[in-house]
């Protein structure tokens, strides 16, 4: 229930990194089992989104991820990560049309 905790341990965990390259792989495998199990835990999106372009770079992954963490969640519950989610797509966007990222480390 945590996301903003999560988010930090997600954050500092990829900036270190893993000398197991299955880790991430194990991680969002873990995640989706817990979603089928607890489909209501739709926070979980935003994790598999962020697992899924900062520790393994499958942008496509993390965008349809982030679009559905968005459409599950309140932004009432959430609104800290949905403003981060919103960016982050933007940045998915930019970079997958082949635009630099603006000098601000935005989007637009």
């Amino acid at each position: 229930g945590d996301l903003h905790g999560a988010y930090e341990h997600y954050k500092r965990a990829f900036a270190k990194g893993t000398a197991d390259p299955s880790v991430p792989v194990q991680s969002e495998e873990f995640m989706l089992l817990v979603l089928e199990e607890e489909p209501d835990k739709g926070q979980l999106y935003f994790c598999l989104g962020f697992l899924n372009e900062r520790a393994k770079g499958d942008l496509a992954s993390a965008r349809r991820d982030y679009q559905r963490f968005l459409s599950e969640t309140s932004e009432d519950d959430f609104q800290r990560e949905h403003e981060l989610v919103r960016k982050w797509i933007q940045k998915i966007d930019r970079q997958r049309a082949g635009l630099p990222e603006l000098e601000d480390g935005s989007s637009a």
